[in-house]
């Protein structure tokens, strides 16, 4: 009987082991994938920014009145 309950222990035990460390998994499975949006989002926003900034402060080379077809 005793040789019965230690066995039975032990399989709880690595029953309980494997539901941490699975669930450990998961938690860093969940980490690296929201770390990868992030970085995608801030990849984004600073050609977001860059293209804004290009459109904004750039001078033109066009003048548009010489080049407006008069009505």
């Amino acid at each position: 009987m005793k040789a019965q309950m230690i066995s039975m222990d032990l399989f709880i035990a690595i029953t309980i082991l494997m539901i941490i460390i699975g669930g450990m998994g998961v938690m860093i499975y969940e980490f690296n994938i929201n770390e990868e949006q992030q970085s995608q989002n801030r990849d984004m926003q600073i050609k977001g920014e860059a293209a804004i900034n290009s459109l904004a402060y750039s001078s033109g080379t066009t003048n548009w009145e010489e080049h407006s077809t008069p009505p």
